[in-house]
């Protein structure tokens, strides 16, 4: 299956393009931006890497992750991207980045939420998930705003970039399921 075009008010939430991966690739190397983030750079071997399995890779394959681009509606620019990583027939975790010069202006925010109702309809999802850094608050009051929960901390969940890091667990909606193992 083909992750169909969704459409918001400002927004084009579409598959990735090859034409997408120069601003894909400059954000993923803002030092800043993935201070929180697994990665520390993305070179011109792991963008190519990242395109190969994701023109390959069909929407809604069960323990993958899918990336969306999000892109202005009306000129198609690429402003960030989302990831959708398919836990089960009816729960996944999302996963978000948007550079800090276009934070602040709602487009996550149209972006979730548009994402979130059509997964629920196209997909009969159920449950979102999304971990994040207990020390990104800027992504704890979107999840926030956006109606998840935050379920728990889980304290030293990764080592990154040298260190320790405790992640916030958030849920939508909020249920008493079993929670996955963190990734």
């Amino acid at each position: 299956m083909d992750f169909p075009e969704l459409l918001t008010e400002r927004l084009r939430l579409r598959p990735f393009r090859e034409s997408d991966l120069p601003v894909f690739a400059a954000y993923r190397c803002d030092k800043a931006l993935c201070r929180y983030q697994s990665w520390d750079t993305f070179d011109d071997a792991q963008v190519q890497n990242f395109w190969q399995q994701q023109k390959a890779l069909p929407f809604g394959q069960l323990g993958s992750w899918y990336q969306i681009a999000i892109a202005e509606r009306a000129s198609d620019r690429m402003l960030g991207d989302c990831a959708v990583h398919f836990l089960a027939a009816d729960e996944v975790e999302l996963g978000f980045t948007l550079p800090f010069a276009l934070q602040g202006k709602g487009y996550m925010t149209e972006a979730l939420t548009g994402l979130r109702e059509q997964l629920g309809k196209q997909l009969g999802i159920r449950s979102l998930l999304a971990y994040t850094d207990l020390r990104n608050t800027p992504s704890q009051r979107l999840l926030e705003r956006l109606g998840f929960i935050r379920e728990r901390v889980i304290e030293r969940a990764g080592f990154y970039k040298g260190e320790w890091c405790d992640d916030a667990l958030y849920r939508w909606p909020a249920t008493s399921a079993a929670e996955p193992e963190h990734p």
